[in-house]
């Protein structure tokens, strides 16, 4: 049996040799131990157990430093394993050094683990029995590998126990009425907004686009982190949206169009949830040719939008290619191609027009040569052609007059340039020579043909003259964006800068952003036919359309013609619903997917923002009924219900009765959804019988409770008026809820005082005559109900900071507590209530009215025993 030797400690503490005191030393006759060697450790293995050990005399040597003894005696551990398994223990020990850690590295990390240790709460561990002996305790041995580990733990032993960890108490939250809450009654308080908004501290909108909050605004780049005001008493702000002006971006007469002619094509119907919206229609079809004839009705105005129309009439809009039905596709398909290149090439021509005659004008002074090229950037051969005959260059209008030839007029077109640049009689050649001959010859990158030409004429230059006829638009559009990704290297194109910057002159952006300027809308659009999978999302950018990031107008438009309507591209974050399945065979089991139902539509939330923020920004304009008609493009039956009230309640204001009866006939809006927000607003300004009436008439029994209990009914009992108290709450009993506790109180109270008193003097009138059992039955019944109400009072009439409630509890409860005494006079019942009324005068008359009673009571026993 091998023997096991027990080594020193990597503490400090167990470093120590043991005092000549201890068992351990006693036990070794004063000599302390030491650590075998591995001669000593090999031989003791090959004797066996049975043969005594031999003292060691002691090293002629000193010793070494207890730093360089500890991790020695460290490093010796791992001897006896290196030699069991057949390894060098010295080439063992180098390996170690070079792949691990060296001896004072160890003692760097010893050092930093037992200062950790000593920071950290120090625990009394349980006492052990080895302790109670006197013995030292047996430590683990630690292998340089274990000291790379990020906070070593201890061992978990008796000694060192793991302590538990204590579970955290659970906060308790007291609950506090509302009497007693310190927020009653000063919800419309503005001066503290800590207490006016306690409930909620969020950023909201306001009526007209203004935004309701408190502090400060502050851009998302801004520098500073202020965005509360530092007095005590902080004020709440509505500050209007800052929104670029009505000539920026889509003018207020186009849009008004643009939405009339979206809802003739569209058809509003309840969905499966019965709630409005507004799909288009499927014989008027929302198309790009049909807004073109709105831009005739007002000639002049959005150009850039009526260019973006005709582009995307050009590349969307289904074209009548005139062919018979036994047309092959393939040949259908390229006639197709044909006509989209030519429709493209006929709107990007009359798109630059204006562009070659401005420059053309602005600079006069150039050669003829030069001038042909400009009209050759505009596909203008014709008039190239006169400039170039004009100013003598015969030769170069012939070659003008072939443009677009065959591959050899080409190639000798190229030739041509590089004789010259061989010869070395370029400099010689006019530069707009030189540029007509690339141009003809399909160079575009040579002779800077790119140079101080805007995206569109250097697409048209990829288009008409770098591409060979039968190419298609995707060609073209590939080559462009090549040459507009070799810019960086010195070709010099321009990018695709949106219209407004641009246009010298033009309206600038009024918003600083960190982001780069989105590429112009025409040029997304041709990107969106040349690559499919090119999305919605790319394309829909406001800053594209115009200088407002807040301009929704267009996006919102395109993304229903091209989304909803033509059905071509869409939002990449939309969801398909998820297919039914059934069951093909019982006994099998086996399952089959449904086909897929093409009129479910599954959910987009980047549409459902879009439309929600345009419909915000035509409510900043006061256009009401287009933004509750946008808003009823939302594709979600419960958000778009819920956007449309939340509209008519912030507008509420401006709900007229002519608007409110076009947005019936028109939008089919509920009436109790416009009835409930002018509830709303009544109630807010303190008109609470308006806002019974219309909660009434919106159907919304549960609101119009609340407004006759909180507001009317105690309003009624202090008048009086019992008749109005009933008509209160006619009709309301299995409608609201908590009817019992709260309006059938009120109901039972105006019961009692009609009927009680009139049951009273019936009695009282004949003194003589016995009640008959009706009489009594009635009268003891509202008898025994007059205490329950007395004491149901104050938990329905709990506003004390209400003037209203306070009067009527009191009136109230002296009214029943009068009633209940002129009973117990009468003797008719012997129910009683505690004398808790806050009404003097009711509670002496009562009081009165026992001790009669009592009196009567008494009269009557001792006249018999006379």
């Amino acid at each position: 049996m091998a023997r096991f030797t027990a080594y020193a400690s990597d503490s400090d503490d167990d470093a120590q040799e043991p005092s000549s005191s201890s068992p351990l030393r006693r036990s070794t006759n004063g000599k302390s131990l030491k650590p075998p060697t591995d001669d000593e450790s090999s031989s003791s293995d090959q004797e066996g157990p049975s043969r005594p050990a031999e003292p060691q005399p002691p090293p002629e040597k000193s010793q070494p430093p207890a730093s360089k003894q500890r991790s020695r005696l460290a490093e010796r551990g791992l001897t006896p394993w290196a030699r069991a398994v057949g390894v060098d223990p010295k080439r063992m020990e180098v390996m170690q050094t070079v792949f691990f850690t060296l001896p004072k590295e160890q003692e760097e990390m010893r050092a930093a683990s037992e200062a950790q240790k000593q920071k950290q709460v120090p625990r009394p561990p349980r006492p052990s029995l080895a302790k109670s002996f006197g013995m030292s305790r047996k430590h683990r041995r630690e292998s340089t590998g274990e000291l790379h580990r990020s906070g070593a733990h201890e061992r978990i032993s008796f000694d060192n126990p793991m302590a538990s960890i204590s579970a955290r108490p659970v906060r308790k939250f007291a609950r506090i009425s509302t009497v007693e809450t310190t927020a009653l009654g000063k919800e419309s308080l503005q001066v503290d907004a800590g207490l006016a908004l306690g409930r909620s501290f969020r950023v909201s909108w306001g009526p007209g686009g203004k935004l309701a909050h408190i502090g400060t605004l502050c851009s998302p780049f801004s520098t500073s982190y202020v965005c509360f005001t530092t007095g005590m008493p902080s004020f709440a702000r509505c500050d209007p949206m800052l929104r670029q002006e009505n000539n920026a971006g889509l003018g207020e007469s186009i849009r008004h169009l643009f939405l009339q002619h979206h809802l003739n094509s569209s058809v509003i119907a309840p969905d499966a949830s019965d709630i409005p919206c507004a799909t288009p229609s499927s014989t008027t079809k929302l198309t790009f040719s049909s807004f073109l004839p709105l831009f005739a009705a007002l000639p002049g105005s959005g150009p850039f939008e009526e260019s973006l129309f005709r582009l995307g009439h050009a590349l969307f809009d289904e074209l009548d290619l005139k062919l018979s039905d036994k047309t092959p596709s393939d040949v259908r398909y390229r006639i197709l191609s044909l006509r989209r290149k030519l429709a493209l090439s006929k709107w990007l021509q009359g798109s630059v027009a204006g562009t070659v005659e401005k420059e053309l004008r602005e600079r006069a002074s150039l050669d003829d040569a030069t001038k042909a090229f400009l009209h050759m950037t505009g596909n203008q051969i014709d008039k190239a052609c006169d400039v170039a005959m004009s100013g003598g260059y015969s030769k170069l209008a012939t070659l003008i007059a072939q443009a677009g030839g065959d591959e050899d007029f080409r190639a000798d077109l190229l030739q041509q340039l590089a004789v010259w640049k061989e010869e070395k009689v370029d400099i010689m050649i006019e530069s707009g020579v030189k540029k007509v001959y690339a141009l003809l010859a399909g160079a575009l990158g040579e002779e800077e043909v790119w140079k101080d030409l805007d995206w569109k004429r250097a697409f048209g230059l990829c288009l008409w003259f770098g591409q060979k006829g039968e190419e298609g638009i995707v060609e073209v559009f590939n080559q462009y964006k090549e040459a507009f990704h070799g810019a960086e290297e010195g070709v010099g194109i321009a990018s695709p800068a949106p219209w407004y910057v641009e246009a010298p002159g033009a309206a600038q952006s009024l918003w600083q952003t960190q982001e780069a300027a989105p590429p112009d809308a025409l040029y997304s659009l041709i990107r969106m036919f040349a690559e499919p999978t090119c999305s919605l999302a790319e394309l829909l950018i406001p800053l594209s359309f115009s200088p407002s990031p807040l301009d929704y107008a267009l996006c919102w438009h395109l993304y229903i013609i091209m989304s909803r309507s033509m059905r071509i591209r869409d939002f990449p974050d939309r969801s398909r619903p998820p297919r039914g399945r059934r069951l093909v065979d019982d006994d099998d089991d086996e399952e089959e997917e449904e086909e897929e139902d093409e009129s479910v539509e599954g959910h987009s939330p980047s549409a459902d923002l879009l439309t929600s923020q345009y419909a915000l920004q035509l409510e900043t304009t006061g256009a009401l009924e287009p933004a509750v008609f946008v808003l009823m493009h939302l594709e979600g039956s419960a958000g778009r219900e819920k956007a449309i009230k939340e509209l008519l309640l912030r507008n509420a204001t401006i709900l007229t009765d002519y608007l409110a009866k076009s947005l019936i006939s028109k939008l089919k809006v509920p009436l109790a959804w416009i009835n409930e927000a002018k509830a709303i607003h009544a109630l807010s300004v303190g008109k609470a019988w308006d806002a019974y009436e219309l909660y009434r008439g919106a159907l919304l029994y549960e609101r119009a409770h609340d407004v006759a209990v909180r507001y009317l009914a105690p309003e009624a009992c202090i008048r009086g008026d019992l008749d109005l108290l009933k008509g209160l709450f006619q009709g309301m009993e299995g409608k609201v809820g908590w009817w019992s506790l709260r309006g059938k109180i009120f109901m039972d109270y105006a019961d009692v005082m009609v009927t009680l008193p009139g049951l009273l003097s019936d009695v009282q009138a004949e003194p003589d005559k016995e009640p008959d059992t009706e009489q009594k039955t009635a009268i003891e019944e509202m008898c025994l109900s007059i205490p329950k109400l007395i004491g149901l009072l104050p938990d329905v009439l709990s506003d004390m900071s209400d003037p209203r409630h306070r009067g009527a509890l009191t009136y109230m409860t002296g009214k029943l507590t009068i009633l209940l005494g002129r009973i117990k006079v009468a003797g008719l019942t012997k129910a009683s209530v505690q004398l808790t009324a806050e009404n003097e005068g009711a509670r002496l008359e009562y009081l009165h009215a026992t001790v009669y009673e009592k009196f009567l009571k008494n009269l009557r026993v001792a006249v018999p025993s006379a």
